[in-house]
């Protein structure tokens, strides 16, 4: 909206331009390749090299969304942020229309420019509200619901791979995660991070990452996953750590 006082804001283009970037990704590029994913599997289970390439083609699909998640919560803050701001300017506007202006002051000169001065805090006020809730509608929440469309279909997919990984021998099956990987361990923020294996009696098993504290107490933890990415499981597990703790 057009405003007398002070410039339009350019925070909205700017942040329209970043969750176009995000929901172009999505819709062509991810969109497509689970597409053909869960048209391959749909019919019949594919044999054991392609299980293995269809689960490396999911990892930076899953890449992608965890970076979303992390753009989505940036988003909130900012939004969160902006909002109480423009709260703090009731409280001003408030207190300076109850004052009572000298006597002597009070001029034509003076009263122009105290309703000036008014009129600017009560359009960024204005302007920050509205700023705030064009991110939580249309970035937070257009974005958010992308996210969780694409997850689900992710989570279909490992769960259809994992069902044709199963019904196939162990030997067919070369390039899932090694000793190794799965007793890795990383810090962070004091934190250690570790692998924990959900279902280790499976061809490609389910995997969390968790976190403990200097006591062993497990603090934190992932959401399973049939990822053969460590990186992956501790990046997500990073991310929730921040979430919580900022």
């Amino acid at each position: 909206m057009p405003y007398l006082n002070i410039p339009e804001s350019r925070l909205a283009n700017l942040i329209a331009r970043e969750v176009g970037k995000l929901q172009a990704t999505f819709r062509g590029k991810v969109s497509n390749e689970l597409s053909s994913i869960i048209e391959e599997i749909s019919s019949e289970c594919p044999p054991a090299e392609r299980i293995v390439i269809l689960q490396k083609k999911l990892e930076p699909i899953k890449s992608i969304v965890l970076s979303a998640k992390k753009k989505v919560e940036s988003f909130e803050k900012l939004s969160s942020n902006l909002g109480v701001t423009s709260n703090s300017f009731n409280v001003i506007i408030s207190t300076l229309t109850a004052l009572p202006a000298p006597a002597s002051l009070v001029t034509v000169g003076a009263l122009n420019t105290f309703s000036n001065q008014l009129n600017t805090l009560k359009e960024l006020r204005t302007q920050l509200r509205a700023d705030s809730s064009f991110i939580s509608l249309f970035a937070v929440s257009d974005l958010s619901a992308l996210i969780t469309s694409v997850e689900n279909s992710v989570q279909f997919i490992d769960a259809q791979l994992q069902r044709c990984a199963n019904g196939l021998p162990l030997e067919n099956f070369q390039d899932t995660p090694t000793d190794t990987e799965t007793s890795e361990e990383f810090f962070y923020r004091n934190y250690k991070l570790s692998i924990v294996v959900v279902e280790p009696d499976q061809i490609a098993p389910k995997r969390k990452a968790v976190a403990t504290d200097s006591l062993g107490i497990i603090r934190f933890k992932g959401d399973e996953s049939y990822s053969s990415s460590t990186d992956i499981l501790i990046r997500e597990l990073r991310f929730i750590i921040d979430r919580e703790l900022s």
